[in-house]
């Protein structure tokens, strides 16, 4: 979605300084905080978290359901920071592969850094957790490379789950394939079998029935 703009270019005036802000799309993790997951549609209107708090999750999903229908921007006061959110409907042509079981995406509007300031020179310039894995629930800023106290570098963007569904959602094809191709393995077996008896069998017999005849 198109982000909002100021009419300075330095930004919008806030108590905390002059900022523009813009669109990031919200990872599955973060979805789940927000209680927006595809199950919070379905979810019982007295839904309980693991600690047996009331979750609100099919509230929360109705309230952007509402705001969507209406292409608006919901403002969550229920969230630290009173975080605005825009969700739209995945367009069909986008609804496959990884996005396959994905129905809606959201947005949480984020303050930009400030020119200049983007890197003061304390930290390294990576938000670990912010991609990795799909995105992660806690994001880690460091003044050292993060490899050096034991986090990876080279993992992949796709959520995890994604990673098992590939490879789950094949299975379906092999097994019919499979089961053909041991059934036929079985059938040349047992086909060979009967042959060898049976030749077995034919020269048991061919001496008796000359002597018979002699």
């Amino acid at each position: 979605p198109t982000p909002p703009r100021a009419e300075d270019k330095a930004g919008f005036v806030t108590e905390k300084g002059q900022f523009n802000y813009s669109w990031l799309e919200m990872g599955r993790s973060f979805r789940k905080d927000f209680g927006l997951e595809n199950s919070s549609e379905t979810a019982p209107e007295d839904d309980r978290d693991a600690n047996g708090n009331r979750s609100n999750r099919l509230q929360h999903w109705k309230q952007a359901a509402e705001a969507r229908a209406n292409n608006k921007v919901v403002q969550r006061a229920d969230m630290p920071g009173r975080p605005y959110l825009y969700s739209r409907a995945v367009p069909p042509n986008r609804a496959a592969g990884e996005n396959a079981d994905k129905k809606y995406e959201y947005f949480v509007l984020a303050r930009d850094t400030q020119e200049g300031k983007d890197n003061p020179g304390k930290y390294v310039n990576h938000i670990y957790g912010l991609t990795e894995v799909g995105g992660t629930s806690v994001l880690l800023l460091s003044s050292v490379p993060f490899e050096e106290f034991g986090y990876r570098s080279d993992l992949s963007s796709d959520p995890l789950p994604m990673l098992t569904y590939r490879v789950l959602s094949r299975i379906p094809d092999f097994v019919p394939l499979g089961g053909i191709l041991l059934g036929g393995v079985w059938w040349i077996t047992h086909r060979r079998e009967e042959v060898a008896t049976a030749e077995a069998q034919e020269k048991t017999t061919e001496p008796h029935q000359k002597g018979r005849k002699q």
